[in-house]
């Protein structure tokens, strides 16, 4: 089998686990919802917040730095092991701590609690630290399965880890008639029960003892992804509070429906990434002669895959938007159409950033991630109080373009690729036209202009068909 068709078929199966997943928590969270009043679901979405950024610290990059290492040309077969038990156990002691002063502190609160209204108990708190542990594991596990290049493994232990979880929730709340404490108790349950079928999916590389030396190597390379994280979330946020405060309410929700149709390109984006980074490393290792060339086509024919994508869902905004939202909403087709098309470009970001992952600098993806964030921060400045909810998405779409571009500038300087130049200058043009033809499209209403759309989308499939190179990824076995 070719590599064009692994990654066309892992990636569907990533991504269809992903979309699975996403179906089910969007039917059972309206559910949920309805049976809270909105006091109880604001402490409930705070409490998965601050346990969000909480995972975020005590995972310390472990997923990323085994990944990295796990196929390194220096790893033997027989090390592998040694790599996924070592990243485990720190993990393990990690989440033992983060539980240990999570329980101290919820503790604490009680006192505190009994002059507040707040939802969710002592015991509430600890089961949704308890979660948070269960589904730091389980995602470490399912990034180890994806290193074994099973796809369908994958598929299973991740639909039935998240799925469960999601229908944990409404049998407490709907059916049983429990309050959040309960909620949470039961999907922490869930979560562990569903975590004994990710450890046996990946038994083979788990071993009941540590090497410290590889603990050292995993954690130093991987703790600068916890500033990476901060910032990111950090990134995805700021927009929203600075929409509120410098514009109105009004336009966070159209933003905010924008950003979320956006996901749709972001999905396909992502559904890539999981089948393309365990690949990336055993690349390197197959083909030490011919995986830098390879690794430059596949940056083009993501920029290709991903120009189109975007183009598809940006010149049918209007369509998309008057199908899903009120009438209200159709100031979000311009916005989405920014967004969509940004993430076409931060999505070469899988490849652009590989030189600085295979040197080892990590400490670059939290310095450069901080800086973008920061040039959002003040694009979001200058843009928001002139073009409002359009100015947010550009400022986002721009720091997004701006971090793809800033990691190959690294890759470049520590691990070049042989960029093919005159082909990539073509597709960064198709990108302006297939943008500028969808801002285009937003003055048209839903239903009009429909045989411009299917030309442009038409003539862009066109040019991206003789300008990526695919010679090379069909060659790969």
């Amino acid at each position: 089998m070719s590599l064009l068709r692994i990654f066309l078929r892992d990636s569907a199966v990533y991504g269809g686990a992903d979309f699975v997943s996403r179906v089910v928590a969007f039917i059972t969270f309206p559910i949920i919802a309805s049976h809270l009043v909105p006091s109880d679901f604001g402490a409930l979405e705070l409490v998965l917040t601050v346990t969000t950024l909480l995972g975020i610290v005590l995972n310390t990059g472990l997923n990323n730095a085994v990944q990295r290492f796990y196929w390194d040309p220096e790893t033997r077969r027989e090390q592998q092991p040694a790599i996924v038990s070592s990243g485990l156990w720190v993990l393990l002691i990690n989440c033992l701590i983060a539980f240990t002063l999570g329980s101290l502190a919820a503790l604490a609160f009680v006192p505190v609690r009994s002059n507040v209204s707040f939802a969710i108990g002592t015991t509430g708190l600890i089961a949704a630290l308890l979660l948070m542990v269960a589904n730091q594991l389980s995602q470490y596990l399912l990034d180890v399965t994806r290193l074994h290049f099973a796809p369908w493994r994958f598929f299973g232990v991740s639909v039935l880890t998240k799925v469960l979880s999601s229908v944990a929730g409404v049998a407490a709340i709907a059916w049983l008639g429990w309050q959040l404490d309960g909620m949470l108790g039961l999907q922490a349950l869930v979560a562990f029960v569903a975590l004994t079928v990710a450890v046996f999916s990946v038994r083979k590389d788990i071993k009941p003892v540590v090497d410290w030396q590889v603990a050292r190597r995993l954690i130093s390379y991987g703790y600068p992804f916890i500033f990476a994280g901060l910032a990111f979330w950090l990134q995805s946020a700021v927009d929203r509070w600075m929409l509120v405060g410098m514009v109105s309410l009004e336009e966070v929700g159209i933003y905010s429906v924008a950003n979320r149709l956006a996901t749709v390109v972001m999905f396909v984006s992502l559904a890539f990434g999981l089948a393309w980074s365990p690949l990336a490393m055993k690349i390197r290792v197959d083909r030490p002669t011919q995986y830098r060339q390879i690794y430059a086509e596949v940056m083009l024919f993501l920029l290709g895959g991903m120009t189109l994508v975007a183009g598809a869902v940006s010149l049918f905004s209007r369509e998309a938007l008057s199908f899903l939202f009120p009438a209200e909403y159709g100031d979000s087709a311009l916005p989405f159409v920014v967004l969509a098309m940004g993430i076409a470009l931060y999505a070469t970001q899988q490849v652009t950033a590989v030189g600085i992952s295979l040197e080892q600098k990590t400490y670059l993806f939290a310095r450069l991630t901080w800086a973008t964030a920061g040039v959002n921060v003040v694009l979001n400045l200058a843009m928001i109080p002139v073009l409002g909810a359009t100015g947010a998405a550009a400022a986002t779409a721009i720091s997004w373009a701006l971090l793809s571009a800033i990691y190959l500038f690294y890759t470049q300087r520590l691990h070049p690729l042989p960029l093919f130049g005159a082909r990539l200058v073509l597709l960064l043009g198709l990108w302006a036209i297939l943008t500028a033809a969808s801002v285009f499209a937003t003055h048209f209403a839903a239903g009009e202009g429909l045989l411009f759309k299917m030309v442009a989308l038409f003539a862009a499939a066109v040019c991206c068909v003789f300008v990526v190179p695919t010679k090379g990824l069909r060659d790969v076995v």
